[in-house]
């Protein structure tokens, strides 16, 4: 055969079969995950994989950080590996180094099973945060707010979140943040069947998280928020009578730890920490603003930022807090004008909601200084 021929025969009609076949398959396949991904259940399980993939590989350095700081006066001391260790984390005010019990009861049982290995604690770390995004998801998609993913994958993956994560004795904000928002959920399912279970489950999961880290209580406070938003007004009997044990709770746990903390363990009662009702208010009026600006312009960020000479005497201090109270009456003003508009008001209320929620669950951390 002449190579002609032979051209020829390689490019008839026989010889294209096999290149058709080899392009069905990728087109069959193709098809196969564009189904695959048209349930919504399958979409969320691929979005939650790749979400927690992100969050471990963007975590990645941390892997082997090691200890950073203090991690090794916060992991168990040689004294409390034990059983009669563990009760001492429970029952002896000093024993560690913050009185959250149940983070150190975890450090009790990481110890256990990986020792003085890094990787371990760093790990859980991740997994937690990992956790709490998707909790958030789920949170999100039950209160109707569109961009549930990507507002998941902003949380995980902020700049701010990295001493969370990166520092092991920040468990207590990771293990504490997946007690909050899964508290949260719960309480969402029973404020829309009314269900003794969901109540008693998010109560549980509250008290959990205060054990990890009091600083949680504000939750029922966020809760109010979320409800106003939703209604446009409060109830007493539906809205917030059922948070009362949550708010004595919460108030409960805070004041102990102040009392624990001054009196036992970090001593904060030195005239350093001895700031009066109004230095207080103008630390919470600053607090506002400078975690806003954290947020949209993550740069700068260390473990311990200096120190804020504030004092009530010095007149531009005040500007802080009454910026914040004027922009929320701003827009509560807006919120009452536009009522008329329909839409309008909608947006102003969730303008409103957005800002008293920052204010709920931050500004507390910080007014005592």
């Amino acid at each position: 055969m002449s190579d002609e021929g032979q051209v020829k025969g390689l490019s008839g009609p026989g010889s294209e079969r096999p290149q058709k076949a080899s392009a069905i398959p990728s087109h069959q396949g193709t098809n196969g995950i564009a189904k695959f991904l048209q349930s919504s259940r399958n979409r969320s399980w691929f979005l939650g994989l790749l979400l927690v993939a992100a969050i471990i590989f963007v975590y990645q350095p941390v892997w082997h950080a090691g200890f950073i700081w203090d991690d090794d006066a916060h992991v168990t001391k040689p004294e409390l590996r034990s059983l009669n260790g563990l009760a001492r984390i429970w029952m002896q005010l000093g024993a560690t180094q913050q009185y959250y019990p149940l983070v150190h009861s975890v450090f009790w049982v990481e110890h256990r099973l990986w020792g003085d290995s890094t990787v371990g604690y760093h790990f859980i770390n991740i997994l937690l945060h990992a956790f709490s995004a998707l909790l958030l998801v789920k949170l999100l998609r039950q209160l109707k707010i569109p961009g549930a993913w990507l507002a998941a994958a902003i949380f995980a993956l902020h700049p701010v979140q990295v001493e969370s994560v990166a520092w092991i004795s920040e468990l207590k904000n990771t293990l504490s943040g997946a007690f909050y928002l899964g508290s949260a959920l719960a309480y969402l399912g029973f404020d829309r069947n009314r269900s003794g279970g969901n109540y008693a489950l998010a109560l549980g999961l509250f008290v959990l998280g205060l054990l990890s880290k009091t600083v949680i209580a504000t939750l029922p406070a966020a809760l109010l928020v979320v409800f106003w938003w939703q209604r446009g007004k409060l109830s007493w009997k539906q809205d917030v009578l059922p948070l009362i044990p949550f708010f004595v709770a919460g108030i409960g746990a805070g004041l102990f730890t102040a009392w624990v903390e001054g009196k036992y363990i970090i001593g904060a009662e030195s005239s350093e920490f001895n700031f009066s009702i109004i230095e207080r208010f103008l630390i919470a009026g600053r607090v506002t603003w400078f975690y806003l600006g954290k947020l949209f312009w993550p740069v700068n960020l260390v473990f311990v930022y200096p120190r804020w000479n504030v004092s009530q005497t010095v007149w531009w201090q005040y500007l802080y807090p009454g910026a914040a109270l004027l922009l929320l009456g701003a827009l509560c003003w807006q919120q009452r004008m536009a009522r008329a508009l329909g839409g309008a008001a909608l947006l102003w209320r969730d303008a409103v909601s957005g800002f008293g929620f920052f204010q709920c669950v931050s500004v507390p951390l910080f007014a005592r200084g």
